[in-house]
């Protein structure tokens, strides 16, 4: 396990922030970390994510902090390729390696990982629900015994 999933794994809950002033990033970080969760995955639906990203990595750089929400190709060039993270994303600790996708919805989750899957070849499972007080997660019409096994184990492993 990478040290990203085994610090979030450790402390089993990563807020989701929404962030519309890149000023109000700072003190956030600090109260998240004094509260005992060093991480946040700040989404991308306001301006402000890019900078408050910066800001949260700069000041605190042992805490994880990720980019999510992904609303357009841009974000995910910046999210999964190293080159462009660089550029976009600078001091980001996950920038340029996401392995792990977070979307809006259910649609686009859905419309996201059956691409991988069927043009990149690729195992993919999901959609994989959090936050619920039992684990429970989906099935697609389309799927295969494989899909069916994989879900399975990860249904498993959040019980």
């Amino acid at each position: 396990m990478n040290a990203v999933l085994e610090q979030i794994s450790k402390i089993g809950i990563v807020p989701v922030v929404k962030i519309d002033r890149a000023e109000d990033a700072l003190p956030l970080a600090k109260a998240l970390c004094a509260g005992g969760l060093p991480c946040a995955e700040v989404t991308f639906r306001t301006d402000a994510a890019a900078e408050a990203i910066k800001i949260m990595t700069t000041n605190f750089p042992d805490m994880c902090v990720g980019a999510g929400t992904v609303l357009n190709a841009e974000q995910v060039d910046a999210a999964v390729e190293p080159k462009v993270a660089g550029m976009k994303s600078k001091g980001s600790n996950v920038a340029g390696n996401a392995n792990v996708l977070i979307f809006p919805d259910l649609n686009s989750g859905n419309i996201g990982y059956k691409l991988v899957q069927r043009l990149a070849r690729a195992e993919a499972y999901g959609p994989v629900t959090q936050g619920l007080k039992r684990p429970v997660n989906d099935l697609s019409r389309g799927c295969v015994a494989e899909d069916i096994v994989g879900v399975v184990a990860i249904t498993c492993l959040q019980a």
